[in-house]
């Protein structure tokens, strides 16, 4: 009982942290991205945000366009909670969401590449945001169910 009263507590901390301080954080990340996109693009390119919605959409002339969404979204929260509910002990947390971190990054880094002329740039970026963050939240915590059940985790 008291091992599950545990798990619910991480959890419910996971979920309020979540949304009380990681929420405006990442309206204030879509923020700042979209005027550093803005002060990187070309003179034919557009930006909007839509920093409620944690969204970068933006357009080139000859018709390329590209989203960008920032970090560590549902597709963090939802396994953060599975790890908690697998690994109470010992959930790496901090390091699974700086690895979110570390993809949205990355795929900001791209997207400016991509604003500036590289001409696989957005193709890049939409590739970091759909497959490696897709891939990082789902391999994730299977690795770390897989260590569980093998006895390396306590």
């Amino acid at each position: 009982m008291s091992t599950w009263l545990h798990r619910a507590g991480l959890a419910g901390l996971l979920l309020a942290a979540y949304l009380w301080a990681w929420t405006p954080a990442r309206t204030a990340w879509t923020t700042h991205s979209a005027a550093l996109l803005t002060q990187v693009a070309d003179d034919e390119a557009t930006v909007r945000a839509r920093p409620a919605a944690h969204t970068i959409r933006g357009s080139l002339v000859e018709g390329t366009e590209f989203r960008y969404r920032a970090p560590a979204g549902i597709k963090f929260l939802l396994p953060g909670l599975f790890l908690i509910l697998i690994a109470p002990r010992r959930p790496r947390l901090w390091a699974f969401f700086g690895g979110h971190l570390a993809l949205g990054a990355l795929a900001l880094g791209l997207a400016a590449a991509g604003t500036t002329g590289l001409p696989g740039g957005f193709a890049l970026a939409r590739f970091v945001q759909t497959y490696g963050v897709d891939t990082y939240s789902l391999a994730v915590p299977v690795l770390v169910f897989a260590r569980r059940r093998a006895g390396v985790f306590s």
